[in-house]
C-alpha cells in the first residue's frame, strides 16, 4: 500500500499492533495538544535521535557563548559557555524534544538583549517567536 521509503520500513520492524492496543486501551496514551510528542515520534521513526542530542548540546554553546560575552568579559563567557554543556536538559533528557530549550531560551534570550540595546522591534517579536515555538514543545 505504501511506497518503500526508508520510514515505512523502519516503521514495519517496530511493534505496532501491540502500540495500536495499548492507545486504544488508553495505556499511557493521554490526549494532548502540544506537538512536542509528534515531533519526538516522527524524528523517533526516522532514527535521527541517535545524533540530534549531541548537535544540539553543540549548538546551545554559540548563543550562550554570545550572550555573556554581551554581558562580561572574555573568560566568563567563555566559562558560560563551556558550562551550558552541563546543563541537565542536554545530558538528562535524551532523545526528547528538551534538547532545544536551552538552545531557543538563549537564542531568545540573545534576542531580546539585542532589542533592548537597539530599541528595534525585530529582535523583541523574534524573542517571542522563539519562546512561543518553545511553548509548543512540551
Amino acid at each position: 500500500r505504501w511506497p518503500r521509503l526508508a520510514v515505512t520500513e523502519r516503521l514495519a520492524e517496530r511493534p505496532v499492533d501491540l502500540m495500536r492496543r495499548m492507545m486504544a486501551g488508553g495505556v499511557n496514551a493521554p490526549w494532548s495538544s502540544s506537538c512536542g510528542r509528534l515531533f519526538d515520534a516522527v524524528a523517533a521513526a526516522l532514527g535521527v535521535w541517535a545524533l540530534l542530542p549531541l548537535l544540539l548540546a553543540a549548538t546551545a554553546v554559540l548563543p550562550a557563548y554570545l550572550l555573556a560575552r554581551r554581558l562580561a568579559d572574555p573568560p566568563t563567557a567563555r566559562l558560560a559557555a563551556g558550562l551550558t554543556t552541563a546543563l541537565p536538559a542536554l545530558l538528562l533528557f535524551a532523545p526528547l524534544a528538551d534538547q532545544l530549550y536551552p538552545l531557543l531560551t538563549l537564542f531568545s534570550m540573545l534576542a531580546l538583549h539585542h532589542g533592548l540595546e537597539k530599541q528595534r522591534a525585530a529582535p523583541f517579536f523574534l524573542s517571542g517567536l522563539l519562546l512561543s515555538i518553545s511553548s509548543f514543545l512540551i
